[in-house]
């Protein structure tokens, strides 16, 4: 029998009519095949719709996995703790692995992926193995790790220059500013007292005293 060739529509117009032969036949509970009620109502052989079925559901599959989310589409939550646990490791002259971190990672409940995924995820966190001494080593990119330098010397130069700072040193410059608050206050209150307060006259009939004691006329 020649092989049926049918377009997108068709072919859809088939899986249309299966799926409503497929669930009629769970609501009214009979033994009838769904794709011989098909093959009888499309007039296509059993093989040609059986087909269409099969690369229906195999079309619907791929575009499943397309639309899920990839697993390296991490949170910034756990690419830190990813980050820390790297750290704490390379702390401890452990020698890091993937297989390794992957161990480490799903022991702590962060992320449980295959070593391939990892590697992806180490890449977009700045990181990759390189050989060192025979073996590969897990490094940090020259810029990510020249930008950790940075931060850590500029977070150990703060600290330092407030840990040098005593307690009376801060009481001394606390009362220092509460002085230049008051002393401020003090004089904007003295200038106040020192202007005389602008009368402005909304009432246009008023006597001619007032009207006198803006004149620069000498009676």
């Amino acid at each position: 029998m020649p092989l049926e060739i049918l377009n997108a529509q068709s072919r859809k117009l088939v899986l249309n009519v299966l799926e409503y032969f497929q669930n009629k036949k769970e609501t009214t509970k009979e033994n009838v095949s769904a794709i011989a009620c098909a093959v009888e109502a499309l007039k296509l052989s059993p093989r040609t719709i059986s087909r269409i079925r099969h690369e229906g559901a195999r079309d619907t599959m791929v575009s499943a996995n397309r639309n899920a989310p990839k697993t390296r589409d991490l949170s910034d939550d756990v690419k830190s703790q990813i980050r820390s646990i790297i750290y704490t490791m390379t702390a401890k002259k452990d020698f890091i692995t993937r297989e390794k971190l992957r161990e480490e990672l799903k022991q702590k409940h962060v992320v449980d992926v295959c070593t391939t995924t990892l590697g992806l995820i180490l890449k977009d966190l700045g990181c990759r193995f390189r050989k060192d001494n025979g073996r590969r080593a897990l490094m940090e990119q020259p810029h990510i790790a020249s930008k950790r330098i940075h931060f850590l010397r500029e977070y150990m130069k703060n600290a330092v220059s407030v840990n040098s700072v005593s307690a009376q040193n801060w009481a001394d410059c606390i009362d220092h500013t509460e002085n230049l608050i008051r002393e401020t206050w003090e004089r904007e209150q003295i200038l106040d007292c020192q202007v005389s307060p602008l009368v402005i006259h909304l009432n246009e009939d008023f006597s001619s005293e007032e009207d006198n004691s803006f004149s620069d006329t000498d009676d």
